[in-house]
């Protein structure tokens, strides 16, 4: 993701009035020492996200292609599930974008994302030379 301008907090809060200024050019991002870099952009600058993030949610539906064209892990996950996270994600993102809590969706993607990577790995060790070796063998019950 390309970024118009990167600066460090400690500079924002030197300089806030300078670069307060960039703002009408974009957002500004905020690298910070001790955790997660911050977003700096105007409520105009917000609203069209959102405008833009609730166009895109209603265009896709349930399309599970054109999802897959923008969360590529998507196709890892089983059709069921596929749906099941779509509907999620709708879900969640609309009451996320309507309150401006998006820490929900943050940790809702994250987890769906993760579920899909997990079950990519499963398949592939599934899918390596030898893996009924490991499988657990049947023995018979001693008899009385």
């Amino acid at each position: 993701m390309s970024v118009a301008n990167e600066r460090t907090l400690s500079e924002f809060l030197q300089h806030s009035g300078r670069l307060l200024q960039e703002l009408e050019e974009g957002e500004i991002v905020l690298r910070r020492r001790g955790g997660e870099s911050l977003v700096l952009m105007t409520a105009s600058q917000r609203e069209t996200l959102h405008a833009l993030s609730r166009t895109f949610l209603l265009m896709i539906g349930d399309d599970i292609h054109a999802a897959e064209r923008v969360l590529p892990w998507l196709g890892l996950l089983s059709a069921a599930d596929r749906a099941l996270c779509l509907a999620k994600l709708r879900a969640i993102a609309a009451i996320a974008l309507d309150t401006g809590r998006l820490g929900r969706l943050t940790d809702t993607l994250d987890g769906w994302e993760a579920t899909a990577l997990a079950a990519w790995d499963a398949q592939q060790h599934r899918d390596r030379a030898g893996y009924d070796e490991d499988a657990p063998l049947t023995l018979e019950r001693p008899s009385a």
